[in-house]
C-alpha cells in the first residue's frame, strides 16, 4: 500500500468542500413571513402579560385565572378518574368469575367430601349471580353481616351463618352443610323460600 502524503490529503479534502455541492443555498421558506407575524404577535401578547402582571391588581387577576384553571382541570380529572372506575367495575363483574364455574367446582368439592370448599365456592356463585343481576350492590366488598341486612330473600340468613362460620368461624363444613348451599342458593336467586324446590 502506498504511503499517502498528509499535506497533499489535506489540500484534496480543501478541493472537494470548496465546490458548490458542499455551499449553502438559499432555502425557499414560503411561510417565514406568517411565522414572523405570529411571533410579533405572541411578543405582543408576552409585554401586555407582563405588564399586567406588574401591578397588584394583575396578580390578583392571575392568581384568579390560574384558580379557575386548576379547578377546571381538576374536575376534569375527576370526572374521568370516576368514569374509568365505573367502567372498570363493570368490566370486572363482566369478566369476573364465571358462577357456572365456581359451581362445578362446588360440585367437585363436595363428591371428594371437601364441603367447607363446597359451601365457600357456592355462596360465591349466588352473591355473583346477585350482583350480576343487580340485586347487590358490590357483594365482593360486602361483609357478610352487611349482605344479610341488604338482601331480604327466603333462606339467605341461614346460609350466610353458615359460610361465615366455616369460612370465617373455623367450624367443620358437613355433608348437610354442603347440600343446604346446593339446595338452597336455588331458591335465594328465585325468591322462594325454603319450602317448594
Amino acid at each position: 500500500m502506498a504511503e499517502v502524503d498528509p499535506d497533499e490529503a489535506r489540500r484534496a479534502a480543501r478541493e472537494v468542500l470548496a465546490e458548490d455541492r458542499f455551499r449553502s443555498r438559499d432555502v425557499p421558506r414560503p411561510l417565514r413571513g406568517v411565522l414572523e407575524w405570529i411571533g410579533r404577535r405572541l411578543q405582543d401578547a408576552g409585554d401586555v402579560v407582563a405588564e399586567l402582571l406588574s401591578t397588584p391588581a394583575g396578580v390578583a387577576v392571575s392568581v384568579t385565572v390560574v384558580g379557575v384553571l386548576g379547578a377546571l382541570v381538576a374536575t376534569a380529572t375527576v370526572r374521568r378518574r370516576n368514569r374509568l372506575v365505573a367502567v372498570e367495575a363493570a368490566e370486572r363483574a363482566e369478566s369476573g368469575p364465571d358462577p357456572r364455574a365456581l359451581d362445578e367446582a362446588a360440585t367437585r368439592a363436595e363428591a371428594g367430601a371437601d364441603f367447607a370448599a363446597a359451601v365457600r365456592l357456592r355462596f360465591r356463585a349466588g352473591l355473583i349471580r346477585l350482583g350480576r343481576s343487580g340485586q347487590v350492590d358490590a357483594p365482593d366488598r360486602a361483609t357478610t353481616g352487611a349482605l344479610v341486612a341488604e338482601i331480604d330473600r327466603p333462606g339467605f340468613t341461614d346460609l350466610a351463618a353458615t359460610f361465615d362460620a366455616v369460612a370465617y368461624g373455623g367450624r367443620p363444613a358437613s355433608a348437610d352443610d354442603a347440600r343446604a348451599a346446593r339446595e338452597g342458593w336455588p331458591r335465594v336467586l328465585a325468591g322462594r323460600d325454603g319450602g317448594s324446590p
